[in-house]
């Protein structure tokens, strides 16, 4: 039976009993242990800790808001992760509450603008097959490893770190496969005071990730950005 380290990232630990209580009643035929990496520190830095309490081969990344719905569900995503050597990850669709699409893989484009496909539409099940860019959940030890984990030292929260991770692996001989038959449900939670704070950390992290890459500057973008962002203060 294969062992999968599950590592869940949790700021304050409240959410975790019931996404542990998820992954236990949806295991099926892999053998798991699970992680809590629980700290009040940046995102980044949550996720490589957690890391280095890692001791298998594939580990999941799963934030302590997610709930596994199907049976399964590992067993699914270890399958298709072990039927190419050249994967590096696995994803999966990630669904809000009311029955919509969260997740179904990435988009970047040409000027480092990046978000959800699919977000908002009613979800369905997807194909599942090689994407260029999709969210992280089954990952290869050996690849994180190889690739330095998230970068910890650039962005402060979540927003963009996680693009950033893809985005190398995406330039990296690594593959990245979507698993669109395999669901979790992500129970989004979020007031006007920590939507205001996201929103000001995803521009700031977005400015950096798109200098660290190089990506060019879309005309009227930033303007746009910096008018919204003085209307804030």
């Amino acid at each position: 039976m294969s062992v999968v380290d599950i590592v869940i990232i949790s700021y304050n630990g409240l959410l975790v009993p019931q996404a542990v209580e998820s992954l236990e009643f949806r295991m099926n035929n892999v053998d798991t242990n699970i992680i809590v990496q629980q700290a009040k520190q940046s995102i980044p830095l949550n996720v490589n800790a957690g890391f280095e309490r890692v001791n298998t081969d594939w580990w999941v990344l799963f934030n302590d808001d997610w709930e596994a719905l199907d049976d399964g569900w590992l067993d699914k995503l270890l399958q298709f992760g072990e039927s190419d050597p050249e994967i590096g990850f696995v994803s999966c669709r990630i669904m809000f509450d009311d029955g919509t699409l969260n997740h179904a893989g990435y988009f970047i484009s040409e000027n480092g603008i990046a978000g959800n496909k699919k977000r908002g539409k009613p979800d369905t099940v997807l194909p599942d097959d090689y994407l260029c860019y999709a969210h992280p959940i089954l990952i290869r030890s050996d690849m994180f490893r190889e690739l330095g984990g998230y970068d910890s030292d650039t962005f402060k929260g979540s927003q963009y770190a996680d693009i950033d991770f893809v985005y190398r692996v995406g330039k990296s001989p690594w593959k990245i496969f979507f698993a669109g038959s395999v669901r979790l449900l992500h129970h989004y939670r979020m007031n006007k005071t920590t939507n205001a704070v996201k929103e000001r950390v995803r521009y700031e992290n977005e400015t950096m990730f798109r200098a660290k890459h190089g990506f060019k500057k879309q005309k009227g973008y930033l303007k746009k950005k910096q008018v919204h962002k003085r209307k804030r203060k």
